[in-house]
């Protein structure tokens, strides 16, 4: 679902009590998803910029409120009501946590980004004549996208976001699974309880994290 971060921009747009599905529906248009269920039933105003599509639901989230949930199969986005709590739970090695591992996803990492616009121009006039960024920091394996923007887009400004982007596109995504006890039924106190759905945090000192 992250490729959904490079898939163009949306436009800024004003909403005006509108429902999550309408906004939603703008964010994926043209990407190749669709909305899934919405049973998120807040009407908010608000003013967007423009952004990615990812960008776009996080905002819309934070303004409806519920929780994001993204089927890679179907290529569905839906937004439903918040199932979990945040009671503070929290999980750390010798106290509810046993196991932890990094994983490391190269599947949308990208190395060179080739800018185009809807006109057909691209940056190399302002780029010594190069149509496309480039970086090899983590490979040097060449991995090629081509950004598309929409007419009238300057040469500086898709030099400029396609930098941006190549910025984050040209590191791997890193996610991380945890084995975790439920203490509660062991201590007997509400504050080591939690279900699915629930927002917990995880200390690992060996993976720096603390999340």
């Amino acid at each position: 679902f992250y490729d959904l971060a490079y898939s163009g921009q949306v436009d800024a747009k004003e909403y005006l009590q509108a429902a999550a599905g309408t906004a939603m529906e703008d964010a994926l248009k043209g990407t190749g998803w669709t909305v899934g269920a919405v049973t998120v039933v807040t009407r908010r105003t608000y003013t967007t910029e423009s952004m990615s599509p990812l960008a776009l639901l996080r905002t819309i989230q934070a303004q409806h409120g519920g929780d994001l949930l993204f089927d890679g199969h179907k290529q569905t986005v839906s937004l439903v009501s918040r199932s979990g709590r945040d009671a503070g739970v929290a999980f750390l090695y010798g106290r509810g946590l046993s196991e932890s591992k990094r994983v490391v996803d190269t599947t949308s990492l990208v190395t060179r980004i080739i800018p185009r616009n809807a006109d057909g121009v691209g940056i190399e006039t302002v780029n010594g004549g190069v149509p496309w960024v480039e970086d090899y920091t983590y490979t040097g394996e060449v991995r090629s996208a081509v950004y598309n923007f929409q007419a009238g887009a300057s040469p500086f400004t898709m030099l400029a976001m396609a930098s941006a982007t190549l910025a984050n596109r040209s590191k791997p995504s890193y996610s991380y699974e945890f084995t975790v006890a439920d203490l509660s039924h062991i201590t007997g106190q509400p504050v080591d309880a939690f279900d699915v759905g629930d927002v917990v945090t995880v200390i690992d000192q060996e993976l720096d994290i603390r999340e």
